[in-house]
């Protein structure tokens, strides 16, 4: 169930005003169906093409946003960018069923000059971890249906798919003959003249040096993965987010969708919009916004 699609009903709930919210004229609009980002998700009158949910909900947080928050509760603006972007926001708050969640009752002074939805969003998760003491362990992910569900790790937990990652290219390795036969060319003359022949004029070749096991080569490439992927989140390490095991020259990895998408990013993606690099020694990949959804309808 959406929890932002819900008023708060408390005597200190309180919508967002106007002086609190500056929004700036430019790039409000939504994008429609004319918009480039969104055009190709749309039906036409001689076809019909396939949504991705996924996708769109990245496109609509692409939306362009300049807004100014001063002590403005968590919940309410939660809902203010829902209605905002069109996306389907889902918050796992803190309440009397979960002991671990985002405090919709937290208030946040944030200002974003010419930014996105999506990083006022992940601006309000670093807030929120902030405020439970734990930095690290408040992300996002993107649910099978398009939903953007943010919150503490172990909630995303809960929703994990499994996906088979191809290392075929990662385990073979290429024959490595580090010393080349030498070419006698005085006995390939002498053979020639006196009608003898039969011995090859190659001489001193050497054999394949002694490769790795392709077994041993997964597990340093799983060591890895669990090393610098949210190493906390593996079983491996102890943790309960995810698991990994080595089969037919394939990595099949049971997770939810944020660690997902610091080990490949979003295949539905541009390659071009994602960014990987490395934080405090761990992998972290970022999904950039689409220009398409900048340039509004």
């Amino acid at each position: 169930m959406n929890q932002t699609n819900r008023r708060a009903t408390s005597p200190t709930s309180r919508l967002l005003s106007a002086p609190a919210i500056a929004i700036l004229a430019a790039g409000l609009a939504l994008p429609t169906a004319a918009s480039p980002a969104l055009a190709q998700y749309t039906q036409s009158s001689s076809r019909k093409v396939v949504v991705n949910p996924k996708r769109e909900t990245l496109v609509r947080l692409s939306k362009p946003m300049t807004i100014n928050l001063e002590q403005q509760r968590l919940e309410d603006v939660i809902q203010f960018v829902a209605d905002f972007s069109g996306a389907n926001l889902d918050a796992l708050w803190l309440d009397d069923n979960n002991s671990s969640g985002m405090d919709p009752d937290l208030e946040v002074t944030i200002k974003i000059q010419d930014g996105t939805v999506l990083e006022l969003l992940e601006r309000l998760l670093d807030k929120s971890a902030d405020d439970a003491g734990f930095p690290e362990s408040f992300t996002w992910q993107l649910t099978s249906s398009g939903a953007f569900e943010m919150g503490p790790k172990e909630r995303l937990n809960r929703r994990k798919t499994t996906v088979m990652y191809d290392i075929h290219d990662l385990i073979i390795e290429i024959p490595d003959y580090d010393e080349a036969p030498e070419f006698d060319l005085q006995s390939v003359l002498q053979a020639g003249t006196g009608g003898g022949g039969g011995q090859s004029p190659f001489s001193g070749q050497t054999t394949d040096r002694e490769r790795t096991d392709k077994q041993d080569l997964a597990d340093e490439i799983i060591l890895l993965v669990t090393t610098l992927i949210e190493p906390d989140e593996w079983v491996a390490n102890g943790g309960d987010g995810a698991s990994v095991t080595h089969y037919q020259e394939h990595l099949i990895v049971r997770a939810p969708d944020y660690i997902h998408r610091q080990l490949n990013g979003y295949s539905f993606w541009p390659r071009n919009l994602t960014r990987a690099g490395y934080t405090d020694g761990r992998r972290r990949v970022d999904v950039l916004p689409d220009p398409a959804a900048r340039q509004g309808p």
